[in-house]
């Protein structure tokens, strides 16, 4: 089982309990924490020690023991692996050193983006799609095996000082990486026409980048700690909530996604349909009264150390999770009977017949004071009274209320969206 350390200390008791488990995560916090010398901590080939940042800040220096693995950081420092580390999805930022040291056997890196230096005194296992706008320093007589790996650097200056570079589909002397910003204040996601994206291979084991995205998102993962990726809305603070809101886009599109950094996220009431991921939770999600309706499956996603819960009915196609997080139903089950819920075509409002009317969970909003659907009607009244037709909210983002409604659209294209209404977004951002 997991652990969640909010700092250095946590993570120290737990390394030198009696009996620690095989892995732990970073609650995320609005600062970085310092240095910190787990050498003395090893884990085993079948058993190594699981550590994910979910996007963390560390400034100060890191030295590992052996079978770690370590990933989702930022650093602004000088990382110390041992044998038979794995370090991945992880941001080494300008001035800082990835350093993999003489008699640190089978050091493997995935899917780093590494902007300071990888310093490379052992050979090296093999290593994924990293993309290394940096510089390289292997020593003499050592090799970097690599696979689907971009250097800025030629392959001969790389290998200047006696060392080889091998392996297949690497690409030197790369100008432009395609990153959405490659000069401070850096940000190494990518943009549309980046040389990265679907370059990478893929990977047993690597479920989500950096942010939580699911990896791979297309057929292929991308080169570096970024998975490119397009989204009808994303999620840009702890503790937002989003209500009585259609996503309506295209099966390449997420329709939410909540980053790893940020928890706290309440979704309510939302319609999302023809989104490739409904929702995918980097960080933790309340899922409630919710359609998710996706004709080629894959309705939520869950990054490990994630958790969604449902705490009302919600009405969802196909899979209900896709990764390794969590998904706890909080009392409540999720409905489908196999027939769509919608009036269609072009039509989000409920059908007659469907069972997502008088099928919600009341408490989200009893006592919630002039809550209304995306259509502007009355979901509760001033003093926080449920005021709906049967006495019990619908599921989805729009109230049945027994009469013809005028059929609005949405034009427009934003990222690719067919159509978004956004209802009431809340939250500390």
């Amino acid at each position: 089982m997991n652990r969640e350390f909010d700092s250095v200390h946590t993570m120290s008791l737990w390394l030198t309990s009696a009996s620690p488990s095989p892995g732990g995560y970073f609650k995320w916090i609005d600062h970085a924490i310092d240095s910190f010398n787990i050498s003395a901590y090893n884990g085993t080939q079948g058993n190594p020690i699981i550590l994910n940042g979910r996007g963390f800040k560390i400034k100060g220096d890191q030295t590992y023991g052996d079978n770690y693995i370590t990933k989702n950081f930022t650093h602004g420092s000088t990382i110390t692996m041992s044998t038979s580390g794995t370090h991945q999805y992880s941001i080494v930022s300008a001035g800082s050193t990835l350093h993999i040291p003489e008699g640190a056997t089978c050091c493997r890196v995935y899917n780093d983006t590494i902007q300071g230096t990888w310093d490379i005194d052992e050979t090296t296992g093999d290593c994924y799609n990293v993309a290394v706008p940096g510089t390289v320093e292997l020593a003499n007589n050592k090799t970097l095996n690599c696979n689907n790996c971009y250097f800025s650097e030629t392959e001969a200056t790389i290998e200047t000082p006696g060392g080889t570079v091998t392996g297949n589909n690497n690409q030197f002397s790369i100008i432009d990486f395609g990153f959405t910003a490659s000069a401070s204040p850096y940000d190494f996601s990518l943009t549309s026409g980046s040389c990265l994206i679907d370059s990478g291979v893929n990977t047993p084991g690597l479920s989500a980048d950096i942010y939580g995205i699911k990896v791979p998102f297309n057929n292929t993962p991308d080169v570096g700690a970024y998975e490119y990726y397009d989204s009808l809305f994303t999620i840009t603070g702890n503790n937002t909530e989003i209500n009585y809101s259609t996503f309506d886009g295209q099966n390449e599109i997420i329709g939410i996604v909540v980053p790893s950094i940020y928890s706290g996220t309440k979704i309510q009431n939302i319609t999302a349909i023809g989104c490739k991921l409904g929702i995918n939770a980097g960080g933790d999600v309340e899922l409630s009264n919710s359609i998710l309706w996706n004709e080629t499956g894959n309705d939520i996603f869950i990054n490990e150390s994630s958790e969604v819960t449902v705490s009302g009915a919600n009405y969802i196609q196909d899979s209900v999770k896709v990764g390794d997080g969590s998904y706890t139903t909080g009392g409540y089950t999720t409905t489908w009977n196999g027939s769509d819920p919608f009036r269609r075509p072009n039509d989000l409002n409920l059908d007659i017949n469907s069972t997502c009317i008088n099928t919600g969970n009341n408490s989200i909003w009893s006592g919630v004071v002039d809550v209304t659907d995306v259509d502007s009607e009355n979901i509760t009244d001033s003093s926080g009274n449920i005021v709906v037709p049967g006495g019990t909210v619908d599921i989805g983002a729009y109230e049945k209320y027994w009469k013809e409604k005028i059929t609005k659209t949405y034009p427009g294209k934003i990222l690719g969206i067919t159509r978004v209404k956004i209802g009431k977004v809340m939250g500390r951002q």
